[in-house]
C-alpha cells in the first residue's frame, strides 16, 4: 500500500482536526511518501502495534500538536523515517520511538520542538538517528530515557540551534552510542 503525493489514493495534503494524519496499527510495507501534513491533534504519522518494514519519507509535517512521527509498539520494527521536513511550532517531537527495534531516522530536518528533535524511550533498541540536521529545538535534539532504552546509535547529526539545551542526551538507558555529531 502507498500514500503518495499525486498518487490518487489520498489528498497531497492532510489536515485533520483531531487525532493523527495518518494512523497505521500492524502494517507492513507501507509507504508514506511526498505528503504534507499539518494541523493534526495528535501526530502526523503515527505506526503502531506490528508495523514493520513502513518509509515515512519525503514529506512535509507542521503544527501537529504531539509531533511528526511516532513509532510505538514492541513489535513496531524496521521502520524507516527518511528525508523529511519536520518542524514545529507547536510540536513536542519530531520523531518519538517509544519501544519498536531496528527503526531508522535519516536524512531529515528536524526543528522547532518544544521537547526533542528524536526522543527515545520505554524499550526502544538497535535505533538509529544518524545525518540528520536537528536545530532549535526546546530542550534536546535527541533525548533517549529509560531503563529498556538499549544498543542505539546517534551519529553524523547536526545538533545545534537557540533555546536547544542539549545536543544530545541519555537519561537512562544501556550500550547506547553517542558520536561524531556536530554541535
Amino acid at each position: 500500500r502507498s500514500f503518495e503525493q499525486g498518487g490518487g489514493s489520498t489528498n497531497e495534503r492532510i489536515s485533520p482536526i483531531s487525532g493523527n494524519g495518518i494512523s497505521m496499527t500492524d502494517n507492513a510495507g507501507v509507504r508514506v511518501r511526498g505528503m504534507t501534513i499539518y494541523g493534526s491533534g495528535a501526530y502526523g504519522v503515527a505506526l503502531g502495534g506490528n508495523s514493520t518494514g513502513n518509509d515515512v519519507a519525503s514529506c512535509v509535517m507542521y503544527s501537529n500538536a504531539s509531533g511528526g512521527v511516532f513509532i510505538v509498539g514492541v513489535n513496531a520494527d524496521g521502520n524507516r523515517v527518511v528525508s523529511n521536513t519536520i518542524r514545529g511550532p507547536g510540536q513536542t517531537y519530531g520523531v518519538r520511538i517509544d519501544d519498536g527495534d531496528g527503526n531508522v531516522v535519516t536524512n531529515n530536518v528536524l526543528k522547532r520542538h518544544g521537547t526533542a528533535g528524536v526522543y527515545m524511550s520505554l524499550t526502544a533498541g538497535s535505533n538509529s538517528a544518524v545525518g540528520n540536521t536537528i536545530v532549535s529545538n526546546g530542550n534536546y535534539g535527541v533525548f533517549m530515557t529509560g531503563a529498556g532504552v538499549y544498543g542505539n546509535r546517534v551519529a553524523g547529526n547536526i545538533l545545534r540551534g537557540a533555546g536547544q539545551q542539549y545536543g544530545a542526551a541519555i537519561n537512562v538507558g544501556v550500550r547506547n552510542v553517542v558520536a561524531s555529531n556536530m554541535e
